[in-house]
């Protein structure tokens, strides 16, 4: 949304649009620039797709809801 605000002009700079939402100006910066997040940097390298992460997050959580929260073992 920092983003955003700044981009549209209700903020004249990046600094004060990034204090009002909270965000570290290095971090608006970095978005204005083009820098990806690490979550997207590293994605190669991680073990599980994010399709792959969501579904097992959303079975996870259904199993405790259940009662039967998951051992490692299981996972």
């Amino acid at each position: 949304m920092a983003t955003a605000d700044f981009k549209s002009g209700v903020y004249k700079s990046a600094r004060k649009a990034a204090l009002a939402y909270g965000v570290p100006p290095s971090t608006l910066n970095d978005q204005l620039n083009g820098k990806l997040l690490k979550q997207i940097t590293y994605q190669h390298k991680q073990r599980l797709t994010p399709t792959q992460e969501a579904f097992l997050t959303n079975w996870v959580l259904k199993q405790d809801l259940q009662g039967f929260a998951p051992s490692h073992a299981r996972l």
